[in-house]
């Protein structure tokens, strides 16, 4: 089936929106349009923009439990190599934004720190 110039296809638009990082602009625009019908056409309107809260909400409340739980750990190196290792190791586990790598000079690695 070929499309004419107005019939949408809305798998090649979508691909286009990403594409052209204009997503935020485009949900922004179908929510303002559904908003505006709400009032005319609750029973389809109302459902969409509920879901939209919900997804919101629970955006939300995942990147907070990812913030309180990132960085819980803190890996002390004293060399560069190995702070690079340590981060590609901790990067192939799936544990690189719950960590903290610190490296220090190998000069530092001899002797007690004083405060």
């Amino acid at each position: 089936m070929l499309l004419s110039h107005n019939e949408p296809n809305f798998d090649e638009d979508y691909d286009e929106v990403i594409k052209g990082r204009r997503l935020r602009g485009f949900v922004h625009s179908v929510l303002e349009q559904v908003a505006a019908l709400s009032d005319k056409n609750p029973e389809w309107a109302n459902p969409i923009l509920e879901q939209w809260a919900n997804d919101v909400e629970t955006s939300r409340n995942e990147r907070l439990e990812h913030e309180r739980t990132r960085e819980r750990h803190v890996h002390l190196l004293f060399s560069q190599s190995a702070a690079g290792s340590m981060k590609g190791g901790l990067s192939g586990a799936g544990l690189r934004l719950e960590s903290i790598v610190l490296s220090f000079n190998d000069q530092f690695s001899i002797g007690p720190w004083k405060h």
